[in-house]
């Protein structure tokens, strides 16, 4: 089974993907978190750099090329990893965030035909596997830039907001596009702030959970 938790920054996706880790392997079932990209291999280096500026503004690098460093990361990582059949794979991040934070870069009469290569790219070309659920973790963006500033040091960048962080325009657009995908292809919305108050995280989890236990029929 494989489980997709995407959304906009400072959502806390890390955070309740080990959360849903830690829920599932209680229950007995084999869990495992996995983070994308994976800034150590080839193309997660190529994706540090993108994220740092060094090819580029934000909106100076080709959408398409910078969605295929993400594209080929993943399907890097099912051609060298050894996945067991009875194991639950929890994704920090998976093709909905390509498509939310590449497409936002497109013009609205051209964001469909986008969306579609990268559906292609992804699922047909690369041929990495579909998830089973995905979840869109969504907040405001006003406190999605809060939240960022809050994280400790991170491996890719010296900075507190990497280029996508840093453009509130672009976060703002990004979450749209978030928001457009859910109640597709088994894709739930849920919500980590009321009125701008964030929720706590064990009630996130527990709204996560619900959905997994339906599906896994846990009691």
């Amino acid at each position: 089974m494989m489980i997709a938790i995407d959304g906009i920054d400072g959502t806390g996706k890390g955070t309740q993907s080990k959360m849903l880790e830690e829920y599932l392997t209680k229950k007995g079932f084999t869990a495992r978190v996995i983070s994308f990209p994976v800034y150590s291999s080839f193309f997660g280096k190529m994706i540090s750099e993108y994220l740092n500026g060094v090819y580029g503004s934000l909106y100076s690098v080709n959408p398409k090329l910078a969605s295929l460093l993400y594209a080929q990361d993943r399907q890097y990582f099912f051609q060298t990893e050894a996945i067991s059949t009875n194991e639950i794979l929890i994704f920090d991040r998976y093709v909905n965030s390509n498509i939310a934070h590449h497409s936002s870069k497109i013009s609205e009469k051209d964001r469909k035909s986008f969306v579609d290569w990268i559906i292609e790219l992804e699922y047909n070309t690369n041929k990495i596997p579909k998830p089973d659920i995905s979840f869109i973790l969504d907040l405001e963006v006003d406190n999605s830039i809060k939240n960022v500033a809050k994280k400790k040091k991170r491996e890719y960048t010296e900075a507190t907001h990497d280029l996508h962080e840093a453009n509130i325009e672009y976060l703002k657009e990004t979450r749209k596009i978030f928001l457009s995908l859910v109640n597709k292809n088994n894709t739930h919305l849920i919500k980590c702030d009321n009125d701008g108050e964030l929720k706590d995280q064990n009630v996130i989890a527990k709204e996560i959970s619900s959905y997994i236990d339906s599906l896994l029929k846990i009691q």
